[in-house]
């Protein structure tokens, strides 16, 4: 199956490889304002690239008008080493910031913010999110 993959980055580039791992064939591009011009209407079409959710709804939309489905990317299916404290911390932010725009309070969010920021400068940035609880383990 042809698919066009956008977002090359630390999460989209594996996930990508695992596409053509499986005998996928990749059309590859990294988010710009031509993307849409390459891809055929009826293309399966994977967006991983790190957008606030307003540019990501209008590529969707972008995307429908040309007749390309942009299909959801899960994320990983385990937690060792699946996805990084510093993702985590890039993503809270911009879940904040978007929550700031549309004037939403997210107080449990700004919360997790604060303790995934506190983890990074701990240099546990690069662990797996879940190592979080490690912080909170009783210690003797």
């Amino acid at each position: 199956m042809r698919i066009a993959f956008i977002g090359l980055g630390n999460m989209g580039a594996p996930r990508a490889r695992n596409l053509i791992k499986a005998g996928h064939q990749l059309n590859l591009f990294d988010l710009n304002k031509a993307v849409l011009a390459g891809i055929r209407p009826g293309t399966p079409t994977v967006n991983c690239s790190t957008i606030d959710p307003q540019t990501a709804r209008d590529v969707s939309k972008a995307a429908a008008a040309k007749g390309v489905d942009m299909g959801d990317a899960p994320a990983s299916r385990g937690y060792t080493g699946g996805f990084g404290a510093e993702l985590m911390l890039k993503d809270l932010g911009l879940a904040t910031e978007a929550a700031r725009q549309a004037h939403q309070p997210v107080i449990l969010g700004a919360v997790a913010q604060q303790l995934y920021q506190a983890m990074s400068l701990r240099g546990e940035g690069g662990k797996d999110f879940s190592a979080i609880v490690e912080g909170y383990r009783k210690k003797d």
